[in-house]
């Protein structure tokens, strides 16, 4: 299975700022696409609610980005942390067992179909994605692999868990 990053409503969370780079108000970008390189082809970005024109450069392993009105490092360092939007609709086509974040969250969590929980986050923890599991009195994580999980079923907002790991 493999996951691709998160969306609100009907946008996209691509990156997000780092730090200020330099004093003319370019700020290093952490990428949350699967090719960091193809950022600077979505048409639309959104910075806090705003539609906003990016300028993105590559220095070094870097990616720099520069916010169109914002030239100096002070009016940058307002950016930093903020998250950068793209338009759902550009998104590519995933194939069958590549899911949004954002579509796993809030899925109903089964055992034998037996609900056990809610699936309240997903993280990538530098091995593999894992699922934040939200149950009656505690939560636990689940590495969404093969192993674990048996079937997604979107359409009907089930991820069933592989009874021979999980109890309930």
């Amino acid at each position: 299975m493999e996951i691709k990053i998160n969306f609100k409503e009907n946008k996209f969370v691509a990156a997000k700022f780092g730090k200020v780079n330099g004093i003319e108000g370019w700020l290093s970008v952490n990428i949350y696409l699967t090719a960091s390189s193809g950022i600077d082809k979505f048409s639309n970005f959104y910075i806090n609610n705003k539609a906003t024109n990016l300028l993105f450069k590559k220095k070094g392993k870097k990616v720099l980005c520069k916010i169109e009105g914002v030239n100096d490092i002070d009016t940058a360092k307002q950016y930093v942390g903020s998250e950068i939007f793209v338009d759902k609709k550009e998104l590519p086509k995933l194939v069958e067992g590549q899911y949004y974040y954002n579509d796993l969250l809030g899925l109903s969590v089964r055992i034998k179909n037996k609900k056990i929980g809610e699936i309240i986050d997903v993280q990538n923890h530098g091995a593999g994605d894992y699922l934040t599991i939200k149950r009656e009195k505690d939560e636990i994580l689940v590495p969404l692999i093969n192993d674990h999980v048996i079937s997604i079923e979107l359409s009907k907002r089930i991820l069933n868990l592989n009874p021979d790991y999980y109890e309930f």
